[in-house]
């Protein structure tokens, strides 16, 4: 079990950690902005290579990712996924991405996030679910043979040189939210949902918060209180839904952010730290270390 706001820091590891604050080597890591004009952009991934793609760096928009074609391997925040034929990834914005090897062929569907705010304006339910959900430990569905040859198809079509001739501007917009959709539809959840619906609407609800305001509140009271629920209540859903307490899914969401704020930024520790609502940057060191049993400073030089 994770725990938060525990253990007493020892004098050499403030010690140690005040250094770090203070001389620690700031590395950039690229922020990869949309490819093409628009909100939207369809790519035929044969041969398709990106400048930075092979190194880590981040997203300033959602990506939709299949292999029609061979092997391939890239990580998502720094874990290893194979890519294959059915396998379809689904990336947030922000996350850190690396490729490795390309597959032979697939698509790359890239949006902004006006285009996936008008998806749930007319899909609400879909907000941190499945696919959607930024505590997905499965950042993919698999696609049976016939789904992925009526998405390929899809994608032909919205790519031909007719389709950009005769369809207006905005329908790009409906294909993609079928697509969207067809994708969340065979999303499998690690834990099967098994509460009633107002308890699953509850745990959305709760995940929505905290993508909100983990940056500034790290206290479950908090949550609970906006929710109107007792602590115990939403300490038990959260081991229900996702097999984990609510402090824990908010250190989850922070340990994400501060990962991805080491690996590719320039902030200082100290700043890093303040940005994600660490009032004491030592604290915030001592929660690093707890989680992942490294340095803030040492997880930055592994990901130079």
């Amino acid at each position: 079990m994770l725990c938060l706001y525990q253990e007493i820091l020892t004098t050499n590891y403030m010690q140690e950690f005040s250094k770090e604050l203070e001389s620690s080597e700031v590395i950039k890591l690229p922020f990869q902005p949309m490819l093409g004009n628009g909100q939207i952009t369809v790519l035929r991934c044969d041969g398709f290579t990106a400048d930075n793609a092979d190194s880590p760096h981040r997203h300033d928009f959602y990506m939709i990712f299949w292999a029609t074609q061979g092997n391939g391997k890239h990580f998502i925040d720094f874990t290893a996924y194979e890519i294959s034929p059915g396998h379809c990834y689904f990336l947030h914005t922000g996350q850190v991405h690396q490729m490795i090897t390309y597959p032979h062929s697939g698509w790359m569907i890239l949006f902004g996030e006006p285009v996936l705010r008008r998806f749930l304006l007319n899909y609400p339910e879909y907000e941190q679910t499945g696919i959607f959900d930024y505590f997905n430990p499965t950042p993919f569905v698999n696609l049976e043979p016939a789904i992925l040859r009526q998405l390929n198809n899809l994608c032909n079509w919205i790519t031909s040189s007719f389709f950009d001739e005769v369809m207006p501007k905005n329908q790009i917009q409906q294909y993609v939210e079928v697509i969207l959709t067809s994708i969340n539809h065979f999303h499998s959840p690690e834990r099967p949902y098994t509460g009633s619906k107002p308890e699953f609407e509850l745990m959305r609800r709760f995940k929505i918060l905290i993508e909100q305001d983990f940056t500034i509140r790290h206290d479950v009271k908090y949550y609970s209180d906006r929710l109107t629920v007792t602590a115990k209540k939403l300490n038990t859903l959260t081991r229900q839904f996702q097999g984990r307490t609510a402090s824990e899914l908010i250190a989850i969401r922070l340990l994400m952010e501060s990962k991805a704020l080491l690996s590719g930024s320039t902030l200082s520790l100290k700043e890093i730290a303040y940005k994600i609502g660490f009032s004491d940057p030592a604290y915030f060191g001592r929660f690093f270390r707890k989680l992942t049993n490294e340095t803030p400073s040492s997880f930055r030089a592994r990901h130079a």
